[in-house]
């Protein structure tokens, strides 16, 4: 189990990549106090090979140069 303490108590952040609002493809758990862009690489790895992605729509957490190029670099 992810928990973590944030200033809220004990917590856990759920990370998803979707196609779209009702179809999640990879979930991840991570502590609460646990960095969103962290996670950014392992999420984006377990996407599956024959999902094409043209764009992205990412949270603020997950806001990084690191993140962008890794999407420049496949297209994206």
């Amino acid at each position: 189990m992810a928990l973590g303490r944030s200033r809220g108590g004990l917590s856990t952040k759920i990370h998803a990549a979707t196609l779209d609002e009702s179809c999640s493809v990879v979930l991840q758990l991570s502590p609460g106090e646990a960095s969103d862009s962290a996670q950014f690489e392992a999420l984006y790895a377990e996407l599956p090979q024959d999902n094409v992605l043209e764009s992205a729509a990412l949270d603020k957490g997950y806001d990084a140069n690191r993140i962008r190029e890794i999407l420049t670099l496949d297209g994206i």
